[in-house]
């Protein structure tokens, strides 16, 4: 598994991540703040924090106790898990791991051919493994996963008993499809559906297991990079260096 470590000199900061702009575009876009759902609760804590201005989950699911090791982002297609966390991983100082990018070099081959020639379930076979992998690596990561991985029962069941925080990216479906549109990484699709269809059925069949598995959802339309990143952070240092 490649892990995407910033490198520091002292006195030196590394140069950020290309494209700042959120759904693999280039930009940083209008400067607007980003909707930010209930803050996680205090480590061992029981019930829900207080909420903020974002929909979100009621009772956000409480952290356990202990060093929290990796920030996991889940969500669908082009929410901006990539470019938000190779963002998140450099303010941080920590690694970045892309599981996408994990299963194609385990397959040798894009993952989009891949899942076209192989099929659905083949490809979660691996995933499954890729993730699990990045999950348990003992370096501190960012680890961005693919769209569908929640919906593995063994990487649902490794998000609840490892110590990681699980932040869940949202945007809306128009946005969605929009930046899917613009992807020059054109993937097969997953349904029989037109593209604005099957983002509306994927979104629905994983809604469930993303809400449950979240310790915080995050809503990166209409924001950039820079605010989304801003927010997560203030949000989950107190957590980081607490741990």
């Amino acid at each position: 598994m490649s892990h995407e470590t910033p490198r520091r000199r002292p006195g030196h900061r590394p140069s950020r991540p290309e494209g700042a702009g959120l759904g693999k575009e280039s930009g940083k876009g209008p400067e607007r703040r980003p909707r930010l759902g209930p803050h996680p609760v205090e480590h061992g804590a029981e019930g829900a924090a207080g909420g903020s201005e974002a929909a979100g989950p009621a009772s956000p699911r409480p952290l356990g106790g202990g060093r929290i090791e990796k920030v996991v982002l889940v969500g669908a297609r082009a929410s901006g898990k990539s470019t938000v966390g190779k963002e998140l991983a450099w303010r941080l100082g920590w690694s970045f791991v892309d599981t996408d990018v994990g299963v194609a070099a385990v397959v040798g081959r894009a993952v989009g051919a891949f899942l076209a020639e192989h099929g659905e379930a083949a490809f979660r076979a691996v995933e499954a493994e890729v993730v699990d992998d990045a999950l348990r690596h003992p370096n501190r990561a960012v680890v961005a996963l693919g769209g569908g991985a929640v919906t593995i029962d063994a990487v649902a069941s490794a998000l609840r008993s490892l110590p990681v925080l699980v932040v869940w990216l949202e945007a809306p479906v128009a946005e969605l499809v929009r930046r899917l549109r613009a992807d020059p990484i054109q993937r097969p699709p997953l349904t029989d559906l037109p593209l604005e269809e099957e983002v509306r059925a994927l979104l629905a069949r994983r809604a469930a297991r993303c809400e449950a598995l979240a310790h915080i959802r995050l809503e990166t339309f209409p924001a950039n990079v820079d605010a989304c990143c801003a927010s997560l952070l203030a949000t989950i240092q107190p957590l980081l260096t607490g741990s």
